[in-house]
């Protein structure tokens, strides 16, 4: 019989979704596990072990709660973004799990390894609400362009990076000055697209909000 204490945290997810597949049977964890919100579409579980956090995992949660601020601007879907313990794929980190409720109950579990890029990101969203797209640049893009988007979501990442060190001065201005920089070639990459402008601003609002 399915108890309570049976449950493990969500590193063992293969055992959760068995297990609570056919039930609706809310899980209780200690407090410094994950926990499985049964109140969310949507369920981002990053992992925090040592090797995914030397890998960028944090700047992976940074970015992919940003995809889904802007996509869920539209398409409002609830979604809940957590740390959990070593997914035990340390060679292929960092690693992002999500659990996805769909309108009938039933739980599904997807993987992602090495998301340790915006790109990688934009597929953990776009495969959790079902291939929605979430890239900022317009369909109709040059090469210029194209290489303007590249290059500010490389820097935005490094940006990132940087001011996710805690209580490191320097690196807080180096990552606000990167930031700006990945601001100014996102804008340029958006041209005359004016949806694509917004976009870009609303990103930089938030990210600006969240690290001044």
């Amino acid at each position: 019989a399915l108890t309570l204490s049976s449950i493990r945290p969500i590193h063992m997810g293969d055992r959760i979704l068995r297990e609570l597949k056919d039930r609706q049977v809310k899980p209780r964890f200690k407090e410094d596990t994950a926990r499985l919100d049964t109140d969310s579409t949507v369920t981002v579980f990053v992992c925090a072990g040592g090797g995914c956090c030397a890998q960028g995992s944090s700047v992976a949660e940074v970015e992919i709660e940003d995809l889904f601020e802007e996509v869920t601007r539209e398409q409002p879907r609830k979604f809940n973004i957590q740390r959990t313990g070593c997914i035990r794929r340390c060679d292929k980190s960092p690693v992002v799990q999500v659990v996805s409720k769909e309108d009938c109950g039933t739980l599904t579990k997807q993987t992602f390894e090495c998301v340790g890029n915006v790109v990688e990101c934009e597929r953990v969203v776009a495969a959790a609400l079902h291939g929605t797209d979430t890239r900022v640049a317009s369909t109709n893009v040059g090469p210029l362009q194209a290489m303007l988007q590249r290059r500010a979501d490389g820097r935005r990442w490094e940006a990132l990076r940087l001011l996710l060190r805690q209580e490191d001065e320097s690196a807080h201005k180096q990552g606000m000055r990167l930031l700006e920089e990945a601001f100014s070639d996102e804008r340029k990459a958006a041209g005359i697209d004016q949806i694509a402008l917004a976009r870009a601003d609303r990103r930089a609002y938030r990210l600006k909000q969240r690290f001044t």
